[in-house]
């Protein structure tokens, strides 16, 4: 029999398992169930929540990577849909009872530990064989079987179920798992012998008598059920000198992510509270996941505390990975996973797709059996941690917040942080200036320090800032004390405390004048990641400060005033990150110690240096793909900044922006567009209105709103809203064409983004004329240059794209291949555009019915904008996988066209709110594939029916049958 003949047999055998599995189905509704819920999708969204849900999510995902990783690429025609819905609907049994949920977890837990070490020997083996193959293909029919077992158990009529595990009801279902575990330990004995000798060691309980009164039909049963542990699995198999399952390859442990800008050295007494984490977290087992929320007053202490604590079991050698997460808001908790796939060097992280990288984190703490722990400080939105809480059966984690109400329904306990009593404050206050008074204090400073310790109430961070200007101003307590005294502060504001916010005052007004300017920069700042570059300023930038920052072009100075803020624990530096953080207790004080016209002019310096920092938009470019790591860094304090021009107008009628700032957003928004973050968007957008609206006269205002309403339009047009993008839009060239001395070349970008919109509107000869007046209009400019510029391709790039919808098709291929020329031969090259070519030249080849031609572009536009953008989950990256399934399935290649179509669909699936008819389209053709796959027309119909349910968001009087184009016609010309 030749290779494809056996092949065919699996195949058989495979259908043949199917078969028989659903013929086991008593009931109606579960034929039903299983052939109307066939997908992975299906199979996750019927997992729960708790801890038994949390250990099904991670061993149901070892199936699904066994599945979709090496049998089907191994096999392309399996017939997949039987397997998810018997596996959804063992799922939705089990949680009918609570016992039963424990159990079939626990199962599947050891069923996923099997199937993990058989995928990690396909993936290291250097040749496929039959016999592997032949393996993994019974490996597979095994767990279908035990699925089929479960669901006849949990039918069984007048089946009662009790919380005793050896009670004669479970002895049924615990011998069908022992001949499953039997059966699953043979093929792994038999793909390796380096396999089998570890599995000996690994589950040598496996091989044990059968249950009384049960047949032995398959070889071998047990007692009891097997609790491997993960750590176990692990370990075992890299003292057997095999691969470690995948993950850990690449991580060096132990692995850290930390803000060093901490001092665990000066952490002072909370032995109570330590000794409460220590009970919580004593009974920890690597199968079970721990996790607490420390909360209480800002200030009094909870970052150190989660800090002090999880080093100290670091240095105690029980963890193997140390991950801080800074979770303020959506940008910070983003970067922060970012750093994290960085660290841990994961296969597919990508510098800036935090999207992306936060998924794999999040699958990769849940995989991993390494002993982990994260610290999320700051949180202050309980939606934000839910959706980046880890969904797994091990490893521990510390919440920091405000809040106590902030993720308690996801923590497994609580503990709230007092403020210190007056004697321990006292001894801490002692402590911090041990090194400048001896250990003989005099009477008057004794008293002092009490009474200093009862006016700040215990307060940790407020007591730290006394002593440290005491320490810097070589004062005595009672010399501080005499200070303070003259300083009362009638602020509630912030503290809630007359005696605390006194203190800040007298902080902030001992400062040097250049060391007040920079706390006043970073407390417009977010609180973290603030980086010391900001203070760097280049050459080419010199002479651009005021008279008032001009100390910043000074590196000396500037060093010196952030050490004055450092001495007054004020600020706090990260050597390794080369950031700065500030204590939001800290930020908030001092902008309140200010009058309306310091604040004002506090934002202002905010706003100067960061415009030097933040890179701007070149005309002639109009993109800012090739600054988009500079972006990355400094984007949250651009939104941070944007975010407190509504404040403080409200707090000051006068308050005004400027110019350069205003021009700052449009890049930063010209960034944002590019990335598809809209909700920064649509944030960024609202400020700098806001900015505009009260802007002092100056001849670039209307450059500065005609560029922002460009902006707007062009979001419009991307989510899809293509009436209120025109209106922006045509509001934009206006405005362009109106700016004195006329811009040219932004008249023609303006023009050239009208045209995208008219045509994403599908009014592609009107659309045509404006790409007809883009040209000319940058002819036009090109002439008033001391050197003409030939038209820039990427304008010839949007005429292509709406010639090819048009039907213009010579033209346009054309039109492509030129301008393709030309961005391939131009330094630096834009890969971003070179793309967009490619995807237009694969959609000319498979409109001329060159599928396997236009299959090669798809795949070199995924590539060269991945290679570039980086960013998997972008719209385009979705785009390029829809054109690859179509094409794909245009050549019959059924089984790959699924593949791709799933996976453009997991990509729309993170934006379907805002990018509705790309992730309607997706399901519409995912539909069209499935009908051609047998037993495949139940999920075809589900697909098809919720394409259609999205496609009457947009059009309500929508009608079937659906067709590719009724989609198109609602999508972004760029992504068509």
């Amino acid at each position: 029999m030749d290779f494809s003949g056996r092949d065919h047999l699996l195949l058989s055998q495979w259908k043949n398992a199917v078969a028989e599995c659903k013929e086991n189905l008593k009931e109606r509704r579960d034929i039903e169930q299983v052939e109307q819920y066939t997908t992975w999708n299906d199979v996750r969204r019927q997992v729960g929540s708790g801890h038994e849900s949390a250990m099904l999510m991670s061993s149901l995902k070892k199936l699904k990577d066994f599945m979709e990783r090496v049998l089907c690429p191994l096999n392309p025609e399996l017939e997949r849909n039987t397997f998810w819905g018997l596996c959804r609907l063992t799922l939705k049994l089990s949680y009918d009872y609570d016992v039963a949920v424990r159990q079939v977890a626990r199962m599947l837990k050891d069923i996923g530990h099997r199937v993990e070490a058989l995928s990690e020997f396909r993936f290291k083996a250097q040749e496929i064989t039959f016999s592997l193959k032949e393996a993994c293909m019974e490996c597979a029919t095994v767990v279908l079987y035990f699925f089929s077992e479960v669901i006849k158990f949990l039918r069984t009529p007048d089946l009662t179920i009790s919380d005793e595990f050896i009670d004669d009801e479970w002895k049924t279902l615990q011998s069908q798992f022992a001949y499953t575990i039997n059966d699953l330990d043979d093929i792994l004995s038999r793909t390796s012998n380096n396999l089998s000798t570890l599995l000996a060691g690994l589950w040598p309980s496996s091989r044990t008598e059968p249950v009384e009164g049960q047949s032995s039909s398959r070889a071998g049963a047990m007692q009891a059920l097997v609790h491997t542990q993960p750590a176990e699995v692990h370990t075992s198999i890299r003292a057997a000198g095999l691969p470690s399952p995948g993950l850990d390859e690449s991580v060096k442990f132990p692995c850290v992510v930390l803000p060093l800008s901490f001092s665990v050295q000066r952490f002072f007494n909370r032995e109570d509270t330590l000794a409460k984490l220590e009970d919580h977290f004593a009974n920890y087992e690597t199968s079970e996941f721990r996790s607490v929320l420390i909360h209480g007053l800002g200030g009094v202490g909870k970052s150190s505390i989660a800090l002090h604590f999880a080093e100290k079991k670091r240095q105690r050698n029980e963890l193997d990975a140390l991950f801080w997460i800074h979770a303020e808001n959506l940008i910070s908790i983003k970067q922060s996973f970012t750093r994290i796939a960085t660290k841990l060097k994961l296969a597919d992280a990508r510098a800036r797709d935090d999207d992306h990288n936060t998924t794999f984190v999040l699958d990769w703490l849940a995989e991993t059996s390494c002993r982990w722990f994260l610290i999320y400080d700051n949180v202050e939105s309980k939606e934000l941690l839910r959706a980046h809480w880890p969904s797994s059966t091990h490893g521990q984690a510390i919440v920091t917040a405000r809040n106590h109400s902030v993720g308690f329904d996801l923590v497994d306990g609580t503990l709230e942080i007092m403020k210190w009593d007056e004697d321990t404050a006292t001894r801490y206050f002692f402590h911090l200036l041990a090194r400048d008074i001896g250990a003989d204090v005099e009477q008057t400073d004794r008293a002092s320090a009490i009474q200093l310790s009862r006016k700040l109430d215990g307060h940790a961070l407020a007591i730290s800032v006394a002593a440290a200007m005491i320490h810097q101003r070589r004062w005595t307590v009672s010399d501080f004390m005499k200070v303070y005294d003259e300083h009362p502060s009638e602020m509630l504001e912030v503290s809630g405390s007359r005696s605390i916010n006194a203190l800040w005052k007298l902080s902030f007004q001992t400062l040097s004048s250049n060391g007040r300017i920079i706390l006043g920069i970073l407390s417009y700042m977010a609180s973290d990641s603030i980086p010391q570059a900001l203070f760097d300023i280049q050459p080419k930038d010199k002479g651009k400060l005021d008279n008032r920052l001009k100390f910043c072009e000074d590196s000396f100075e500037v060093s010196n005033a952030l050490e004055d803020l450092l001495a007054g624990a004020l600020i706090r530096v990260d050597r390794s990150t080369q950031t700065f953080s500030v204590h939001r207790l800290v930020q908030d004080s001092f902008r309140f110690s200010l009058s309306p016209s310091e604040r004002q002019q506090a934002w202002l310096d905010a706003a100067n240096v960061l415009c030097l920092a933040f890179p701007l938009r070149d005309a002639e470019s109009a993109q800012m793909y090739l600054h988009s790591e500079r972006c990355a860094m400094y984007l949250q304090h651009v939104l941070c900044i944007g975010n407190a021009v509504h404040r403080e107008q409200k707090l000051n009628p006068s308050f005004h922006a400027f110019e350069a700032y205003c021009h700052m957003n449009n890049s930063c928004s010209r960034y944002l567009l590019e990335i598809n973050a809209y909700n920064e968007l649509q944030d960024l957008i609202k400020a700098n209105e806001a900015a505009l609206s009260n802007l002092p006269d100056t001849p670039k205002q209307l450059y500065m709103e005609s560029e922002l309403t460009s902006y707007k339009g062009q979001m419009f047009m991307k989510m899809g809203q293509a009436k209120l993008g025109l209106y922006c839009l045509r509001n934009s060239y206006e405005g362009w064409c109106n700016v004195i001395p006329f811009e040219g070349i932004e008249a023609a970008w303006a023009a050239e983004n009208l045209a995208n919109c008219v045509a994403s509107d599908n009014d592609y000869l009107t659309a045509i004329a404006w790409h007809e007046r883009a040209e000319m209009q940058w002819k036009e400019w090109s002439s008033t240059q001391t050197l003409p510029v030939p038209v820039s391709p990427i304008l010839k790039k949007s005429l292509c794209q709406t010639l090819l919808w048009h039907g213009d098709i010579a033209r346009a291929r054309r039109l492509a291949l030129e301008a393709l020329l030309e961005i391939e031969q131009k330094v630096p090259f834009n890969w971003a555009m070179a793309a967009y070519l490619k995807f237009i030249l694969g959609s000319i080849a498979r409109r001329n019915g060159e599928y396997g031609v236009a299959e090669q572009y798809f795949t070199e536009a995924q590539n060269s904008w991945l290679e570039g953008n980086k960013l998997k989950t972008d719209p385009f990256n979705a785009a390029c996988l829809f054109r690859k399934g179509c094409v794909a399935l245009s050549q019959g290649k059924v089984g790959i066209a699924i593949r791709h179509l799933r996976d453009a669909i997991e990509k729309t699936d993170t934006k379907k709110s805002v990018l509705v008819a790309e992730h309607a389209r997706c399901l519409f053709k995912l539909s069209e594939a499935l009908e051609q796959e047998p037993r495949g027309g139940a999920e075809a119909q589900r697909e098809y029916e919720e394409a259609f349910r999205m496609l009457e968001k947009l059009n309500p009087n929508a009608s079937a049958p659906l067709t590719e184009d009724i989609f198109d016609q609602y999508i972004n010309i760029l992504w068509r």
